[in-house]
């Protein structure tokens, strides 16, 4: 296998595991009711989208019913598993969880890897000019 076919091959992976995050952004909000402590998934990309866009983030949703404005807040999580619900809708969801959690390390650690590939060619560009 040479260069240009494993560069490929890496890409193609962070692609696939890009749109397959948005599925999963779209699986996790069809398997919780609209309510108090739901956990979702949310996918942000930057104004100068990079090679790890998009990211992914947590957040766990509050109903405060005696405030009369601003009523729901979202609360960032770092570790989602502990937060969601029990029972049989909690099981189906914490598959897709723990999906999008192993889909993200790998993810990662590919878009890392090829983040310092592309730096070494720039760097050994330079020297060569």
């Amino acid at each position: 296998m040479d260069i240009q076919e494993i560069l490929t091959t890496a890409a193609d992976f962070v692609t696939q595991a890009s749109s397959r995050l948005v599925e999963l952004e779209a699986e996790i909000r069809a398997a919780q009711p609209v309510r108090d402590r739901a956990v979702l998934m949310y996918l942000y990309r930057h104004k100068q989208p990079c090679l790890g866009c998009p990211h992914v983030t947590w957040r766990q949703w509050r109903n405060h019913p005696r405030r009369s404005i601003h009523r729901w807040s979202a609360h960032r999580l770092q570790t989602p598993l502990r937060h969601l619900p029990r029972g049989e809708n909690g099981a189906d969801l914490h598959r897709i969880v723990v999906e999008v959690l192993a889909l993200e390390r790998r993810r990662a650690t590919f878009v890392r890897h090829l983040s310092a590939l592309a730096q070494a060619i720039i760097v050994n560009r330079k020297h060569d000019s």
